[in-house]
């Protein structure tokens, strides 16, 4: 059986961003923290809702959180993290579906305020919001 849609739209950003310039091979999925090299990126999934259902279908919207992560003692934070945004947003609107058939758009959703923090490491890092409407079946999310 296949993995639920989306999970195999994580999987598709993912690959995506990947092998950028700025972030390189340091891409996670994680709610846990385990980052070990900077810059980084990091995808969680956000709300995974409904947006309307027609006869055995239901279109969906889910929202995809790509954090980015930069050392603090960066000069320049909010440059770098820009730099990082743009190539998301270039890799990801390059192909609105994700290379998958059953995803209608992506649509980018703004960036959070960034922020530092004050672990061990200390970090600046922000979020970027993307809405990713896909379709699925009402008996089989990965249908």
């Amino acid at each position: 059986m296949a993995d639920h849609k989306a999970n195999q739209i994580l999987a598709a950003i993912k690959s995506k961003l990947t092998g950028l310039l700025t972030t390189g091979q340091n891409i996670y999925q994680s709610r846990v923290y385990a980052i070990e090299s900077l810059p980084a990126i990091n995808l969680k999934m956000g709300a995974d809702r409904p947006e309307s259902i027609h006869n055995t279908q239901s279109d969906n919207e889910l929202t995809i959180l790509v954090e980015m992560f930069v050392k603090s003692d960066e000069p320049n934070i909010d440059s770098i993290l820009l730099a990082i945004r743009k190539e998301i947003q270039i890799a990801l609107m390059a192909d609105e579906t994700q290379g998958l058939p059953f995803v209608l758009i992506t649509l980018p959703n703004g960036m959070s305020s960034p922020d530092v923090s004050a672990d061990e490491q200390p970090t600046a890092f922000a979020t970027v919001e993307y809405k990713v409407i896909y379709r699925s079946l009402l008996t089989d999310p990965s249908g």
